[in-house]
């Protein structure tokens, strides 16, 4: 991901793509699952437990795909 020297995001496929909901739940996920702190559910679980059932399984996983593809 590219950032200029103010740290702002030049890449927005994220935010062109997909809702703004299922991004923030795509960055959260990943976050814990990088550093390590376990979720006691399966992914798709844990997006419909936190997210209120409002995101949608697709858009999620792809979400999380792109983000690990980027680390």
């Amino acid at each position: 991901m590219a950032a200029d020297k103010k740290g702002s995001c030049k890449d927005y496929q994220l935010a062109n793509l997909f809702p703004m909901r299922a991004v923030a739940l795509g960055v959260v996920y990943t976050v814990l699952e990088n550093r390590e702190l376990r979720i006691e559910m399966q992914p798709r679980e844990w997006m419909k437990d936190v997210g209120s059932g409002k995101v949608d399984d697709e858009d999620f996983e792809e979400v999380v795909d792109i983000l690990k593809k980027r680390r």
